[in-house]
């Protein structure tokens, strides 16, 4: 009787341990675990179902997949808020660096439906676009239509001297109605955030920016600002527009890149943002770990640049070629446009900026055939391998928080998705990397702006695996719109 009762108990004990092994689609074991949000950094074991985070163990877990994170680091995946040129190219770059949700915030679309209709059940990882307020203003000011690719206004046939005669203008009360009801369509269509390079727009008065932010209020979304250019009457006023926008409008306002739209000042405007948050207003940053920066040449920043002194010109490098230009080469390329790279900042500006407690970090990087910039690959890998692990300026849990929670925090009152997303937590989604603390590096330069960085081992995106050491899983496509229901 009693041997029949022990095989009795094997029995169920082995249909329970089998159960338990179906229990989780993916377990993640031995892991150091960090959580930004909840302060967590021990070891755990976490088991993933349907995409999403089910159970955080002390003890190990069976899976139908088992990931040993023996001596890694678990940590959300993280989260880029201003990239360009979002497809197959970009996300590959980005998830490299452990991006899994990634933003077209800055720019953003024209036509927000057919934005995200192109990436549909084709994306490696989470993606959305905002609402373009600069490319409401080509649609409405250009007398050439800008060209729509893939729902993203490009310059197309404007040429340059009609781009700075745009840029240049202010507008009236009928025209910025028409830039209105462009921008809102966007909002009706989901995106969850307004984009604003206004720094490329200078003839827009702080009037048409509040009347854009309010609009942003109205339907309770972010808005992405890059700053006005620093003016010597003006003085600080490209830092008081956003705070003070946010005041007055209500909206939640980030900046893009303050390292390098503060520059000399980036300290400075560090602390004048500090005491807007203290006053409970909704203003945010970020910044990227380099010293140069890149943009399109045909940029109206340049608009001076006939004026320029010689010496100046070599500051400035061709992506595609890497070669530093002259005037007369910065002419016959600014004709034909592309991407420059800029090398300019100084190191104190990025390590302050990167080292301040509440920056978020995002790379403001895209993806061009015939060139880029090292930041598209290895902004994250870059500030974990130099910032935290070499210098010391920042410990794992800070880095790794401005990288995942904050972003998230940032942004889900108005993408209400992004309230599961940078945390690992039971019923968080399961977008995550592991990476070894120990090798985690960039390997990006600026004549080789595509290698992959070092130390990634796996990035998991709603709950599939996309990459392990071994590389990417051809086919997958986990990533999912960030985006609102349409409303009419």
């Amino acid at each position: 009787m009693v041997r029949v009762l022990m095989a009795a108990v094997i029995a169920v004990s082995a249909i329970a341990n089998g159960a338990a092994a179906k229990e989780y689609d993916i377990v993640i074991n031995h892991g150091r675990v960090i959580d930004p949000e909840t302060s967590l950094d021990d070891i755990r074991h976490i088991g993933i179902k349907d995409g999403a985070i089910a159970r955080i163990s002390k003890r190990p877990l069976k899976g139908a997949q088992s990931i040993d994170a023996q001596g890694l680091v678990v940590s959300p995946g993280f989260i880029d808020r201003n990239t360009y040129v979002l497809g197959p190219e970009l996300f590959r770059l980005r998830a490299a660096d452990g991006v899994t949700t990634t933003f077209n915030f800055e720019e953003g679309a024209n036509d927000v439906p057919a934005a995200y209709a192109a990436l549909e059940d084709k994306a490696l990882i989470n993606f959305g676009f905002s609402s373009s307020w600069g490319g409401a203003r080509l649609a409405t000011l250009s007398d050439t239509p800008p060209t729509m690719n893939k729902g993203i206004a490009e310059l197309g046939d404007i040429g340059p001297d009609e781009m700075a005669a745009i840029a240049k203008s202010s507008i009236s009360e009928e025209q910025l109605a028409e830039v209105l009801a462009i921008v809102e369509q966007g909002l009706k269509d989901g995106a969850p955030a307004v984009g604003m390079g206004v720094e490329y727009m200078p003839g827009a008065t702080m009037t048409e920016v509040l009347e854009v932010f309010k609009l942003a209020a109205k339907y309770n979304r972010s808005v992405q600002i890059h700053l006005r250019d620093w003016d010597r009457t003006s003085d600080y006023a490209y830092i008081y527009e956003p705070i003070a926008g946010a005041l007055l409008s209500g909206a939640a306002i980030h900046i893009s890149h303050l390292n390098s739209s503060a520059a000399d000042y980036v300290e400075r405007n560090l602390e004048q943002l500090d005491i807007a948050q203290r006053a409970n207003i909704a203003v945010t940053t970020e910044c990227y770990p380099y010293t140069a920066g890149m943009n399109d040449i045909r940029a109206e920043m340049w608009a001076d640049w006939r004026n320029w002194p010689e010496d100046r010109f070599q500051n400035y490098q061709w992506s595609e070629t890497g070669e530093r230009l002259t005037k007369d080469n910065f002419a016959e390329y600014r004709e034909k446009g592309g991407l420059v790279i800029i090398h300019w900042m100084k190191d104190e500006w990025i390590d302050a900026c990167i080292a301040h407690p509440e920056t978020q970090v995002a790379s403001d990087g895209g993806w061009d055939p015939n060139g880029g910039h090292p930041r598209d690959a290895a902004t994250n890998t870059k500030v974990l391998g130099d910032y935290v692990r070499e210098r010391g300026l920042l410990s794992l849990p800070a880095a790794i928080r401005k990288m995942t929670y904050l972003p998230a925090k940032s942004l889900e009152a108005s993408a209400p998705q992004m309230a599961l997303k940078g945390r690992i937590q039971k019923g968080m989604d399961a977008d995550i990397v592991i990476l070894n603390p120990d090798t985690v590096s960039d390997r990006a330069t600026y004549m080789e702006p595509s290698l992959a960085p070092d130390g990634v081992d796996f990035v998991i995106v709603n709950g599939v695996v996309v990459k392990t050491p071994d590389g990417f899983i051809e086919g997958a496509a986990p990533g999912k719109p960030i985006r609102l229901p349409a409303t009419r």
